[in-house]
């Protein structure tokens, strides 16, 4: 089962717990005699809610990108710089727009996990640097703010073209604001 799937199931499972307090408290209040078996059950049900967001939080929360490989040194570092509509990615730092422009459609490529950190910042406006695989799945983001750095690590576990996308709508050109980078064995 794949992990959209399963967050699918907790997010349809946890919205029919909830659905149900809220019906079950609406046709209890029409009846003095049950209201003070609901206010136990209402005390229940957030209790049992709160129990659960509890352990979704635990079990996944270290499996986010940010906490996963922050343990782990990288074994690169790629500069990016987003700015409207392209992202400039390099090995060395970009700190102005000569550098920028002259790491503009960079032929980046890292090797098959190797942990990566990713540094990215934005000349501009915010956007979002959000890393697809080669099904089309986002496996990582991150927001390009100016004036911040903002580090992502991840390692790549498998080979191809992984597309990167700006996922904050930053202007008219928002939708063609991508890169490539290829991942080789």
């Amino acid at each position: 089962m794949s992990l959209q799937w399963i967050v699918f199931l907790a997010f349809l499972i946890s919205s029919t717990v909830i659905a149900s307090v809220y019906l079950y408290v609406a046709l209890s209040s029409f009846k003095e005699k049950i209201l003070k078996n609901s206010e136990k059950f209402r005390f229940f049900f957030f209790l049992l809610l709160s129990i659960t967001v509890a352990i979704y939080l635990i079990l996944t929360l270290p499996k986010a990108p940010y906490f996963a490989f922050s343990q782990s040194p990288p074994d690169r570092v790629l500069h990016v710089v987003a700015k409207q509509f392209s992202f400039a990615i390099s090995g060395f730092p970009i700190t102005d727009e000569e550098t920028f422009s002259r790491s503009l459609g960079n032929e980046v490529k890292v090797k098959k996990g190797e942990v990566v950190e990713f540094r990215v910042t934005s000349f501009d406006v915010n956007h979002g640097f959000g890393i697809y695989d080669p099904e089309g799945r986002l496996i990582a983001q991150v927001q390009a703010m100016p004036g911040y750095i903002n580090r992502l690590r991840y390692r790549f576990k498998k080979v191809g073209i992984y597309t990167i996308q700006c996922l904050e709508y930053c202007g008219i050109a928002h939708a063609y604001m991508n890169a490539k980078m290829e991942v080789v064995p």
